[in-house]
């Protein structure tokens, strides 16, 4: 009875692979600072190239002429160019046995379906939501949402996939350097304004956001604090009774900018900002900046739809009618996309 259990557990609906997938999709993946701000507008695709129509349009101004004489002819047309991207997968897999299960049922009963089950699901999820296969490719993707808010997106063996200001074709703006201890009276946050928030205004060309985020590494946001503007800013919105209703707890505004501490995997080195690093990107519910691009997967059933942001399946043992394992697989098929590489701006914050 156990063998064709077995069979018929891994042929039963709630294994196939919609319900899989549905499943995966509902699970509270691991926290990823990036993923639960939203920044990135989820945008699914039904293939796995997409084509952008880059096109640069300025303000040109018109000389003025008198009635009657010829009207100005715009010789120079700004001629739009194609650029492709290609999304790329993110899959794993693990592997069930036979064994693994074996001692968390009551053998040759009605409730091995419910068990193995529950082994699937944590071996997707992890303990709780976190860890498992899913664990893993979130992690992963948190690490090419911070490449591409730099505007270079690196797989994780450090090859460069795409280099996003040579792409749109746009110079990479300097680095910012804020001296707390110098920039005073006013200077901070004038600083901030002229170098963030006016930049942005002006470089956006049609882009949508509706406000700025500042991501502070660990030693900047405690160098900030050292700034006495910002010190006061801080001060007020967490003394002020009116402001409260509208204050996180986490993020501080200063000089038109949402000021927060990027929280990064705990060996501050594989996915972080450096120690004294700010980023000032764009963001809103408008946010028409930065894409996550998805494709639909690699099954007959998945052709021509749109792309999914996980997928999951399984695969089990057919060497004989006696099954030893299941594969248990999570997929995603996916390009983190900055269209706008040259309105971020990045910064160093120190304390001289």
């Amino acid at each position: 009875m156990a063998e064709s259990l077995i069979l018929d557990i891994v042929n039963q609906d709630p294994f196939s692979l919609i319900s899989m997938t549905d499943g995966v999709n509902k699970i509270d993946h691991q926290p990823n600072h990036l993923g639960r701000l939203g920044i990135f507008t989820l945008s699914p695709v039904r293939s796995a190239i997409i084509a952008l129509d880059v096109k640069s349009t300025g303000i040109r101004l018109v000389q003025t002429s008198q009635r009657g004489e010829p009207v100005e002819s715009r010789d120079k047309r700004n001629k739009a160019q194609f650029k492709h991207f290609s999304t790329g997968r993110l899959a794993l897999k693990d592997r069930i046995n036979a064994t693994d299960v074996a001692y968390l049922r009551e053998y040759d009963t009605a409730d091995q379906p419910k068990q193995l089950a529950s082994e699937i699901t944590e071996r997707q999820a992890g303990d709780q939501g976190t860890g498992g296969l899913m664990g893993d490719i979130d992690a992963t993707k948190e690490f090419q949402r911070l490449g591409a808010l730099r505007g270079k997106l690196y797989d994780t063996e450090g090859a460069l996939l795409y280099d996003y200001f040579a792409e749109m074709g746009v110079a990479e703006p300097s680095v910012i350097s804020l001296d707390v201890t110098t920039l005073i009276d006013g200077n901070f946050r004038e600083a901030i304004q002229e170098n963030v928030v006016r930049y942005m205004r002006k470089t956006k060309k049609g882009a949508k956001y509706s406000d700025i985020l500042a991501l502070c590494g660990p030693g900047a946001i405690d160098t900030l604090k050292k700034s006495p503007e910002y010190y006061k800013a801080m001060e007020n919105q967490n003394d002020s009774t009116d402001l409260l209703n509208g204050y996180d707890g986490e993020t501080v505004k200063f000089a038109g900018v949402h000021w927060v501490e990027y929280e990064g995997t705990d060996d501050d080195t594989t996915v972080a900002l450096g120690d004294d690093e700010v980023i000032f990107i764009p963001r809103g519910l408008d946010n028409t900046v930065f894409k996550q691009i998805c494709s639909p997967g690699e099954k007959f059933s998945q052709l021509g739809q749109k792309g999914q942001d996980f997928y999951s399946w399984i695969k089990w043992d057919r060497s004989d009618d006696d099954p030893e394992w299941v594969d248990v697989y999570v997929a995603c098929y996916l390009l983190m996309l900055n269209l706008r590489p040259e309105m971020v701006r990045r910064a160093t914050i120190t304390a001289s």
